[in-house]
């Protein structure tokens, strides 16, 4: 697999600066989260860096709340990903509302855990609606199957 590092993480801080209000996107912030220098964290956004160690494309992975997959697969394939993280984010922004919850008082396990609850929430709301989805297409070929039926029956009575 190819590594579109510096075009891919300007991609995601972008996005997340579009669709995520509680991350920090200052370097400071980024640095200290990661384990980094200010310096190195500069390099990466400016795209002097080319090809970071995987293990820094992993942390800065987990700090965007992304799998580090989005970093070596193709422009499509990671605006998906990135699509995906900004509804699960929006999600859990909900949540977050709705329950009064403060994010910034959480510590990362706890973020880590409220983000695979609302994530397991959302793929269980997404399997409801396939089901219910499943469910309409089977009534209407019954439908379409009974009115054939109809027809035929209307056909042969003509016919006799």
């Amino acid at each position: 697999m190819t590594l579109y590092f510096p075009h891919r993480f300007k991609q995601v801080v972008d996005h997340t600066r579009e669709h995520r209000e509680n991350i920090d996107l200052r370097i400071e912030p980024i640095a200290k989260a990661v384990g980094l220098t200010q310096g190195q964290v500069s390099k990466l956004m400016n795209g002097t860096v080319k090809a970071p160690r995987y293990d820094t494309v992993g942390r800065l992975a987990e700090y965007f709340n992304l799998s580090v997959r989005v970093f070596y697969v193709s422009d499509a394939e990671a605006e998906q990903i990135l699509q995906a993280a900004a509804e699960n984010s929006a999600v859990l922004e909900d949540v977050v509302q709705v329950h009064g919850l403060d994010l910034q008082g959480l510590s990362a396990e706890g973020r880590s855990t409220l983000l695979q609850m609302t994530r397991f929430v959302i793929q269980q709301e997404q399997e409801r609606k396939q089901h219910q989805a499943e469910l309409e297409r089977q009534a209407n070929a019954s439908k379409q199957e009974k009115a054939a039926h109809k027809t035929k029956r209307k056909a042969k009575a003509l016919v006799a």
